[in-house]
């Protein structure tokens, strides 16, 4: 009697193939439906932060502080025998936005936090912040206290 041979065992190409492209497939699936770009979230706790620094600064100098914000980014400014000057030491450097983030301004004309010397804000203000997609919201209330809405 003649002995039939042993079959082959594993996989061919072709399966190995097909399986290779439905991992692929899967995977780029999964890659566009992630939530979009943590980088707005970020920029708005940046700016958060920046602006609880500047309230402090006044405090702790004891002279009121600026934060001018444009469609550039912002800067920080302390006040000086009744003037305006940059505040540029330690954690202070101008800030550009992050590519992407666009503040929603009223006018062409820059908006303004000022901090006074007890840390009040002096009246509330908010500045939105955008990616095109989401919009986030950096309140101040008048107590000179940050909220991100």
């Amino acid at each position: 009697m003649a002995r039939r041979p042993a079959p082959h065992s594993g996989f061919t190409l072709v399966e190995m193939m097909v399986t290779t492209f439905l991992i692929a497939l899967l995977a780029a699936t999964v890659v566009l439906t992630l939530p979009a770009s943590r980088a707005l979230p970020r920029e708005v706790d940046r700016f958060a932060t920046r602006l609880d620094h500047a309230r402090d600064e006044a405090i702790i100098g004891m002279r009121a502080v600026r934060v001018v914000v444009d469609q550039a980014g912002y800067r920080f400014e302390r006040q000086h025998l009744g003037q305006w000057e940059p505040l540029v030491e330690g954690p202070f450097d101008p800030v550009p936005w992050a590519d992407g983030t666009r503040p929603e301004l009223v006018s062409d004309e820059p908006l303004s936090f000022i901090f006074d010397l007890q840390g009040g804000a002096g009246g509330a203000g908010s500045l939105a912040l955008s990616d095109g997609a989401r919009r986030l919201r950096v309140a101040v209330d008048p107590d000179g206290e940050v909220h991100v809405e």
